[in-house]
């Protein structure tokens, strides 16, 4: 609940983007909400849609699975992949958020995994959602898997080898700068030789404060 604005914030917010935008004409000054999805919530963050530019999903948690399918279970993938990808075919949604996150908790690059990635992939094509290559899981520093493979948090390299491969996949690169000097730093460089590396189209870029 620390981590969210407060809904009395809303209105205030969506006010200063626009009159920032009347104040600097010559800039494109666009307003959106990073949000979790529940399907029990899928009316509320509906309306907010109505109320920005748009929306990105931000799934870290899987709303009906929590507390009951644990992280390094072949289930927790294929649980996190389902809630993503009803997420996207709600229409809510433009952008999904590090959709590789799950791989920061379920470390296993295995069949679950990436018949998961599949789905998430998949989705995203059919609901002509983007699909973001996060630089903010650099800044975490590098990790060893259980299967001993040295990588980012996220973006993790074998979820985004697997997106090369989708000629129609849609992907954006972002900053996610959590402090101002972040934006178009060490990690934002990295996540676009990684885009690169992998031959993958970059269709958007953005910065996110």
């Amino acid at each position: 609940s620390e981590q969210r604005m407060h809904i009395s914030d809303v209105d205030e917010y969506i006010s200063s983007i626009r009159n920032l935008q009347r104040e600097n004409p010559t800039m494109k000054i666009i307003s959106g909400f990073e949000a979790e999805f529940d399907p029990m919530k899928e009316q509320f963050l509906g309306e907010l849609r109505e109320k920005v530019d748009y929306m990105i999903l931000g799934q870290h948690y899987v709303p009906v699975g929590i507390g009951q399918v644990s992280k390094d279970s072949p289930n927790y993938p294929i649980e996190y992949a389902k809630v993503v990808c009803q997420a996207m075919e709600s229409g809510i949604f433009d952008i999904v958020a590090h959709p590789d996150i799950f791989m920061m908790f379920y470390q296993k690059w295995d069949n679950s995994a990436i018949l998961s990635a599949k789905k998430i992939i998949e989705a995203a094509i059919k609901n002509n959602v983007l699909l973001e290559l996060n630089a903010n899981g650099i800044r975490k520093g590098l990790i060893t898997t259980t299967e001993g493979l040295r990588t980012y948090k996220y973006p993790r390299i074998e979820f985004w080898r697997l997106v090369a491969t989708y000629k129609d996949a849609k992907i954006i690169v972002s900053d996610d700068a959590h402090e101002v000097h972040h934006l178009n730093d060490y990690a934002t460089h990295e996540a676009y030789k990684i885009a690169e590396e992998l031959k993958i189209k970059v269709d958007v870029n953005y910065a996110v404060l």
